[in-house]
């Protein structure tokens, strides 16, 4: 089967996604977040369908051993994460409970322009680090931007298009 899958078509869902109220904007479900991301646009491309579990660290789990996994933390624990030059849009970030709650958390990577119009890596998520009104990214309930900086140290990369793994 060919994989018709596009990372940047994924970020730009996954933006747009945080405006559209038929994508969970519930605490603690970046997972369910994730998931209908990437389902909206290939709703039957079991390949990779069939790992997205009920929380982002059984999710990061089965992914492991597949070819979508581009990189990981061989250690499971917080490492340096990789320089956002080896990231690509779409690419899945994944946090299992070293870095983040048993839960583990997922979110997605884009290019986002700073205020300084220069690219910055960014994350599209939901979180409850967006519920605190003190961010301004706050969208639409737990839905949310933060950089790539913000966001933290992530465990595993997880890159959904054929011609990147």
């Amino acid at each position: 089967m060919v994989n018709p899958i596009s990372g940047n078509d994924i970020a730009r869902q996954a933006v747009k996604a945080l405006r559209l109220p038929n994508y969970t904007a519930a605490p603690g479900r970046c997972e369910q977040f994730a998931r209908q991301v990437f389902e909206s646009l290939y709703p039957d491309y079991t390949p990779i369908t069939r790992h997205f579990l009920a929380s982002a660290r059984v999710t990061m789990e089965s992914f492991r051993d597949s070819i979508y996994n581009v990189w990981s933390n061989s250690a499971g624990s917080a490492g340096k994460p990789l320089e956002s030059a080896f990231l690509r849009p779409g690419d899945y970030l994944y946090k299992g409970n070293q870095t983040s709650g048993p839960s583990g958390h997922v979110g997605i990577f884009f290019h986002n322009i700073g205020a300084d119009g220069l690219p910055v890596g960014s994350v599209a998520e939901n979180s409850l680090y967006h519920m605190n009104p003190e961010h301004d990214g706050n969208i639409s309930g737990a839905k949310g931007i933060r950089t790539l900086t913000e966001f933290g140290a992530y465990e595993m990369v997880v890159r959904m298009t054929e011609d990147e793994v």
